[in-house]
């Protein structure tokens, strides 16, 4: 399995020009393969693009943290962007609906 991701974060304005939020949009590349060589004829790997966004709060100086503006019924998605650190997170809290599913 590969992955490949893009951020592009940007302040988000009214019709005004008045600053109203941050938004950051993620673009994921995953390669999925099963096990085998490569076979042109029956092909074994898929490639899926995915895209989020996220409205964004500073956690604390440097530290930015948002949920996914769509969520699924399973899982809410949180980025947490840490400037200080130079590094990115995504992590996965399991919804209360998710409990109820059988």
């Amino acid at each position: 399995m590969f992955n490949l991701a893009m951020v592009n974060c940007e302040k988000q304005t009214d019709d005004m020009g008045k600053a109203t939020g941050f938004e950051c949009k993620i673009t994921k590349a995953v390669v999925w393969a099963s096990a085998g060589k490569p076979d042109t004829d029956k092909p074994n790997c898929s490639l899926d693009l995915d895209s989020s966004s996220f409205s964004m709060k500073q956690l604390q100086k440097g530290v930015l943290t948002g949920f996914e503006a769509e969520s699924s019924d399973c899982f809410n998605t949180l980025l947490t962007i840490d400037r200080n650190t130079k590094r990115v997170y995504m992590s996965f809290t399991r919804t209360k609906s998710a409990d109820n599913l059988r």
